[in-house]
């Protein structure tokens, strides 16, 4: 953003669960290391309160990268988090379908 200044504070990728671990190495790929570390939930983990914490507190991991069943999952508590200005669909396409739960 302007003057290096962040557009926006924390960022949603949801991506089907084959593609999370990529988009978490694209980030990284583009932006460089040494500016992102986005945090991943890609399937059901017992690690997933615990990666929710760590993106709602700070400001270290601005990007978190779910998929669309965990998604469903947290969707509750993600809804809370106010700093969420940007959300990312991938496969997208998929959402236009009243057939599909998410």
């Amino acid at each position: 953003g302007k003057y290096g200044k962040p557009i926006a504070e924390k960022a949603l990728v949801v991506a089907p669960a084959s593609l999370v671990r990529n988009w978490c190495n694209e980030l990284a790929k583009w932006l460089g290391k040494e500016k992102i570390s986005p945090l991943a939930i890609a399937e059901s983990t017992p690690k997933g309160d615990s990666i929710l914490t760590q993106f709602e507190s700070g400001w270290e991991h601005r990007v978190l990268v779910i998929s669309y069943d965990q998604l469903r999952k947290y969707v509750e508590r993600l809804s809370k988090i106010k700093a969420i200005d940007l959300m990312i669909c991938d496969e997208g396409h998929k959402l236009k379908n009243a057939e599909i739960k998410t």
